[in-house]
Order: C-alpha cells, then structure tokens, then sequence
C-alpha cells in the first residue's frame, strides 16, 4: 500500500478512537503483599504495587503499519486516583493508583489493591506465587503527527527516526493487569474486549519481582483456589470455596486471534464480493459501499439502479416570440447569416427564427406577429388598420405587457443595413484622415503644412538650394444627417 495512502489510514483509526495494543520495552510490575497483622485503627493492611506503565519507547500497535510512541509530555493525568482493573473490565475491579508520575521518561504507577473482589485476589495470589503479571494502560488519542522517513523527532527525552506516529495528545482512562503469558495477537485482543470503554489500550511489557513478602493470608489461598477451580480436581474444601463463583461464560473461552482473523477474512471477501460486482464500470459505487460497510445485497441493488435505463430527456423546442427572434428573423431574411447574427440575437434566438420562418419572414408576417404578441386576436391582415395600431402600440392585455416594439425592430434591421453597407465600402481613408471631436455646430477650419521640403544634390560649388513652406487650410462642419423612411398602406 504506499505510503500516503496508510499514513492517511492511521490518521482515520486515531480520529476514529481505534483501539490499540501497545507493545513496548520491558518496564517493571511489582505487587507487595500485605504482611499479617494490623494497621492504623486496626484495619488490615492492603497489598500494594508498584508498576511502569509506559517506558517511553516505541510501540507496535495492531492495525498500525509504523510505531507509536506517545509523548508523555502531552498525557492528561483527569487525577492521581485511577482505577486498576484486570483485563480492562469493568466488571473486575482490582484497585486504585494514589501516585501517577512521568519520571526519566517513563509512566510510573503505584497503588493500593483496594478492591474486593474475584480478580484482586487472584492477582495477589499470583504474584505471591511468582506469576510475572503486565501493564495495560488504557487513553485515548486526543492528537498525533506522522514523522516520514528520513526525519527524525525528539519525544520523552530520546531522538527517534521515521517513520513513526507521535501521539502529542492524550487523555489517560485507566490502567489494568493483564496475562503476561499471552504473545502479542493475544494481547491485541484482550485490548479489543475494552473497545466501547476506552478509545486507546495499551500493553507495556513488564518484568515480575519474584520477591513477593509471606503471610499474604487466608484471602490469597482462597483466591489460588478459585482460580484453579474447574482446570484441576482438588479437596472438596477447596471445590466448595470455588462454587460460588460464576461459571465462566463460553463466548469468553474463544480463541482471539482466531476471532479477529475470522472478522479480517470475512472483511476481505465481503470487499472483493463488492469489487466483482461493480466491476471496473461502477468504481464510484465500490468505493461508497466500502467505506459505508454495505453487504452484497445492497451493493447490487445500487448497480441495478445505475444501469437501469433511463428516459430520454424531453426537448421541448422554444417558441417564445420576441423582439430578437423577429429581428433575426429579417436579418436572415435580408441574407445575412453566420457569427455575426449569432453574436448580436443569441443562438437561442437565431435557433428560433430560423426554425420558425424557414422561408423567410415578410413585412405583413413581422406586423402581425407584432400585433399578435401585443394583443391582436386575427388571424390575418384583412383588418390591416387595426393589424398596425397593435403592432405599432403598446396595449396591456389579459395575457401582458408586451415587449416586442415594431418601430423598434424596424429600426434596429435598417440600422444593421447601413452599417453593413458602412463598413463594406473601401475605407482607405482612415489611413490618411484622423477623426476628431467637435463642441458645437459651427465651422472649424484645419490647417495642413506644406511647402517645398524634398532634400536636393549638392551643386559641385557647395551651394544649398533653400526650401519653402506653406499651408493649406480646410473647413469642416459638424451636422446632423438622418432618413425617413415610410411604408404607406397600398
């Protein structure tokens, strides 16, 4: 997979609270067994331990490519006390920590096996017996940075090399004993029994003084007992300690890393299921069934929804009348065509007149779509008087205020013609004539220099023949010109 394309996987599985399972440097787990006798106010003691959690080094997590160290630096400690558990359950409550500290760039812990209950005794039981127990903290991944390769970062007082993930923030929720005995998948899971209870499980393996003190007392042997109830036959004193407790639930007994490859192949066939039913056709369907976690079933309804055939879409020409579909329309009729119609009406409206009038339009024709988009309701020029009055007037009828001014039109197709004609004609003279501006209507005179200018030979006695100027004055008047033209009714 490369490299941007997993960098961006680890970053969705710490957004998205992914549990983690921790696997570090060797730290140390030490459990003191309360000794006989009495305490303060004659309240037995309670065993104690002592613990390094995190050693500051670098982990490999399950589901992670590149190591995680998490900066010690950034951990939020909510409060000293926090519950010690066994195997991140809430239900297996071991005890409490009353010191959390970051020493020499490690996680120490130390605490008072507080609780009464099944796994406490067990725990003290086993560490008095010498069994080597591990240290599982469980946080939750608030922020972290990716170092590529060829970099390096410094996190809890060492330098460390890329590629590695920098968790910068995180919240510490609890920390728990777990079997020391499992390898490295077990762990995983036993981090993945916690999952909806903490975002973040991790395992710090840890060393076992196998010094614990005597006289742990008759909960210790009680609890040794129990927690070999059911696995060997012993005196009937000891099954019937044993009896009261709960028979041990069958989901439990299931192998975890079994389990978690079963749900990785399953993933596995359901994502190839996917990609052979999209095909190489449907990309976009494969990619949103995916990542939304659909089953086949689904997936195929939504490629039969894609290739499902569909309507044509309904071209519904536009016969809508106005003053630049009639204008068009004599533009074409007088014979001009191509861009410059289409620049000056729109393709939509050149589009409509040609459609409309293919033959060309006429002067009655264009007065009485005139008349007929201001009101008219003949069906012909008979009545040509009042065929004029609605096309040369304004009328507010039920269906409007029409837009479409006959005068207007005429003007703008007599206009277009003349400047037409303007342009067609030679035009030599702007290269030698200059426009100005005038302020008023009265006469300007010009005034051109000329004069006998022309370089001559040079007689052979030196002599320069002498030049002369003059000038030409010319007159210019500014008026107004225009053209009225009458159509009369025969």
């Amino acid at each position: 997979m490369p490299q941007p394309e997993r960098e961006s996987i680890d970053r969705c599985m710490a957004d998205a609270g992914a549990p983690l399972n921790l696997v570090s440097e060797p730290g140390s787990l030490t459990i003191e067994a309360a000794a006989d006798g009495a305490g303060q106010e004659g309240k037995p003691k309670l065993p104690r331990f002592t613990m390094v959690a995190y050693t500051g080094g670098p982990m490999r997590l399950a589901g992670w490519r590149y190591p995680v160290i998490v900066d010690l630096a950034g951990l939020a400690i909510p409060s000293q006390a926090r519950p010690i558990r066994f195997g991140h359950d809430v239900t297996a409550g071991v005890g409490h920590t009353d010191t959390i500290r970051v020493q020499d760039g490690q996680l120490i812990a130390t605490g008072i096996v507080s609780r009464d209950t099944v796994a406490a005794r067990e725990i003290v039981a086993s560490a008095k017996n010498g069994f080597p127990w591990q240290a599982s903290i469980g946080a939750s991944v608030d922020q972290f940075e990716f170092v590529k390769e060829s970099q390096s970062v410094l996190v809890n007082g060492r330098q460390f090399s890329g590629p590695v993930n920098v968790v910068r923030r995180a919240t510490l929720g609890e920390i728990s004993f777990v079997d020391l005995g499992a390898d490295g998948n077990t762990s995983a899971s036993v981090a993945a029994s916690a999952r909806e209870r903490t975002p973040m499980e991790g395992k710090d393996k840890s060393k076992q003084d196998t010094t614990v003190q005597d006289g742990a007392g008759k909960d210790a042997a009680t609890a040794t007992a129990q927690a070999t109830a059911g696995t060997e036959a012993g005196p009937p004193a000891i099954q019937a300690s044993a009896a009261p407790a709960t028979a041990p639930d069958a989901s439990l007994t299931v192998d975890p890393v079994a389990d978690m490859r079963a749900r990785a192949a399953a993933e596995q066939e359901r994502i190839a299921a996917v990609r052979k039913v999209c095909g190489d056709t449907h990309s976009e369907i494969a990619a949103k069934a995916i990542a939304q976690g659909w089953d086949v079933t689904r997936t195929e309804l939504e490629v039969l929804r894609a290739d499902r055939p569909k309507a044509p879409a309904a071209h519904i020409p536009d016969n809508t009348m106005s003053g630049q579909v009639l204008e068009a329309a004599c533009m074409l009729t007088g014979g001009v065509r191509g861009e410059e119609v289409v620049a000056s009406f729109g393709e939509q409206a050149v589009e409509t007149a040609d459609r409309r009038f293919r033959g060309g339009i006429g002067l009655q024709e264009l007065l009485l779509e005139a008349a007929w988009a201001n009101g008219y309701d003949g069906r012909n020029f008979r009545d040509s008087r009042s065929v004029m009055r609605f096309a040369f007037a304004h009328n507010l009828q039920a269906a409007g205020l029409s837009t479409i001014d006959i005068g207007g039109i005429l003007s703008n197709v007599a206009n277009k013609f003349l400047l037409d004609g303007f342009f067609s004609v030679e035009r030599t003279w702007r290269n030698i004539c200059a426009v100005r501006n005038v302020s008023d209507f009265k006469t300007v005179t010009s005034y051109r220099l000329i004069g006998r200018d022309q370089y001559e030979i040079v007689a052979p006695g030196g002599e320069l023949k002498h030049g002369t100027l003059g000038e030409e004055s010319y007159t210019n008047k500014a008026d107004t010109y225009g053209l009225l033209l009458a159509i009369d009714r025969r």
